[in-house]
């Protein structure tokens, strides 16, 4: 579970990790992979 204070903070951490994990050969699951709001405005 990754937390972001800024929703584009979050879009863009999504659009980056998939070619950082492929480095290592890893990729997410896109079955289990979302991004979620959470806190008071959820």
């Amino acid at each position: 579970m990754v937390l972001f204070e800024r929703e584009d903070d979050a879009h863009r951490f999504m659009r980056v990790l998939p070619r950082r994990l492929a480095k290592f050969g890893l990729m997410l699951n896109p079955a289990k992979t979302q991004l979620l709001r959470y806190g008071k405005q959820a």
